[in-house]
């Protein structure tokens, strides 16, 4: 059994016994292998297809690396052919210098979720590459079958390993996160949907050797009464962090009708050390969105948490749904397990708050953006000082909608928010910087190529000059048929100046 170590939040936080197992290694090895070109995928485009970048780094001599998934068209006869891994080098200047493609031979909708880089350049990038399943023969979905894919690129570009994660049984496993330790590890944690004989959904993670690509470990994870989803992933301190959503109440019927945070930490052998949650009380939903931690190996989870409450009939089933009011909670927790400080927000509409970045800097201060409820509409940003206390809250304003997707800081405490913002009829890549006090210094709403598109940006980096990084692209969840997609990868000064801006 595992350790257990009670937490405390506003309304009694509580902790969930550990229900996990370290699998044997098995690494399977993923094949550079397309189909032909001409040839259509064989999975129907019901606005699965998603195509833009969602990652972006940068390595100590400013290089920048960007990831996602791209579309595969064949313009010539007309047929899609599903989607790539899609990975870019960019010089200092903006020169492309490499970039690579990974589809998996279904040729389906493959798609990277993140990436990261080492000291000698590598880049390490992982997603889900489909196996079986959503055939335009047969039904709109059928029995789709998803696998990890981690992928790892020597500074030349050169593929020096791939590996698949899967069990038997297993129909989806989707990855959300990458880290690596300074002893040879490759992290990687996801969602994966169990086999035969085990709960629906587990947060399975998993370990490589970062010169064989070697699964060392794998830990699947599905709590007391089953997990909801995966926010992310850290690494600090000598520990991994994993943040998720998991079920607090399971009906009469086996309905889950409740659900928390839940924070994990495993040792590099993949013993689990402790568990956390946090709830805003029996019956007040909270769900986690994001995490962050410091050197000290302290943890930073947030999400949203309701204010008000579901209730229930004589059967444990839900009678009402609650949740009419929704705060953005951050939850800071110690290395050891317990809760340090909680954080609550609501802006100035009703509604739902919901947080969707989290960062924290040097000197231990939190900063949290999310999306705003009805008439509040825009990104909102929250500083707190490493106590907890509210330092600065600052609303950039949207229209119709927005919605931030990465924060960053950097050594002066200014804040960088990038996300979606809509204007008129269409998304826009929307970045906007703050300083140390919240006070805006400048903001940036673009469009790429094709400006009858929505575009979002998707994720940000800072190097050690304080340069700015932002990526993103056109979104094509709701497009059917081929079509174009493009990354958008833009580089900022600290003072908001474009250095270079590239599209792919």
């Amino acid at each position: 059994m595992s350790e257990s170590r009670d937490t405390f939040g506003r309304a009694g936080a509580i902790l969930l016994a550990a229900a996990m197992l370290v699998c044997p290694a098995r690494a399977a090895r993923a094949q550079l292998t397309p189909p032909p070109a001409g040839e259509p995928t064989p999975c129907m485009d019901h606005g699965m297809n998603i195509t833009f970048a969602t990652a972006v780094g940068v390595d100590n001599r400013g290089y920048t690396y960007v990831t996602g998934g791209k579309r595969l068209n064949d313009e010539a006869s007309g047929a899609s052919r599903g989607s790539a891994f899609v990975t870019i080098k960019y010089s200092p200047d903006g020169d492309e210098v490499w970039s690579r493609s990974h589809q998996d031979a279904f040729g389906c909708f493959d798609h990277a979720r993140a990436l990261a880089t080492d000291r000698a350049g590598n880049v390490y990038v992982t997603g889900t590459v489909w196996l079986a399943g959503n055939n335009s023969a047969g039904s709109s979905v059928d029995q789709p079958r998803r696998a990890y894919a981690t992928i790892k690129y020597d500074a030349n570009g050169t593929l020096q390993w791939a590996a698949r994660y899967l069990i038997d049984g297993d129909q989806k496993n989707e990855p959300l996160a990458i880290a690596l330790d300074h002893h040879g590890g490759v992290y990687v944690t996801g969602q994966s949907y169990g086999g035969q004989g085990t709960p629906r959904l587990a947060i399975a993670t998993v370990k490589y050797d970062v010169e064989s690509g070697e699964q060392l470990w794998a830990a699947r994870y599905t709590g007391d009464r089953g997990v909801l989803g995966v926010s992310g992933m850290t690494f600090s301190a000598g520990a991994l962090y994993v943040a998720a959503t998991t079920c607090a109440q399971v009906t009469a019927r086996g309905n889950c009708s409740d659900f928390a945070y839940e924070a994990l930490s495993y040792d590099t052998s993949g013993a689990l050390q402790w568990t956390a949650r946090y709830q805003n009380g029996a019956g007040f939903a909270s769900w986690a969105t994001g995490l962050a931690a410091d050197r000290a190996g302290n943890l930073y989870v947030t999400g949203a948490s309701c204010s008000t409450p579901y209730s229930f009939d004589d059967e444990g089933d839900v009678a009402r749904a609650g949740c009419d009011e929704a705060d953005y909670a951050t939850v800071k927790i110690s290395a050891s397990g317990t809760t340090s400080w909680i954080a609550r927000y609501h802006g100035a509409s009703s509604g739902n708050y919901v947080p969707q970045a989290i960062a924290v800097d040097e000197g231990g201060n939190v900063y949290v953006s999310g999306s705003g409820a009805r008439e509040d509409q825009g990104f909102h940003t929250i500083a707190y000082d490493r106590n907890g206390r509210q330092s600065w809250a600052a609303v950039f304003e949207g229209t119709s909608y927005a919605a931030p997707r990465a924060i960053a800081v950097d050594s002066r405490g200014r804040a960088y928010v990038a996300g979606l913002v809509v204007r008129g009829f269409n998304g826009h890549f929307a970045l906007v910087a703050y300083d140390s006090r919240g006070s805006q210094l400048w903001n940036h709403q673009v469009q790429g190529p094709d400006r009858t598109r929505d575009w979002t940006a998707a994720a940000a980096a800072i190097d050690r000059q304080g340069r700015l990084r932002v990526t993103g692209g056109t979104m094509d969840i709701l497009d059917w048929g081929v079509v174009n997609s493009w990354y958008l990868t833009n580089m900022y000064t600290a003072d908001g100046d474009l250095l270079w801006t590239r599209d792919f």
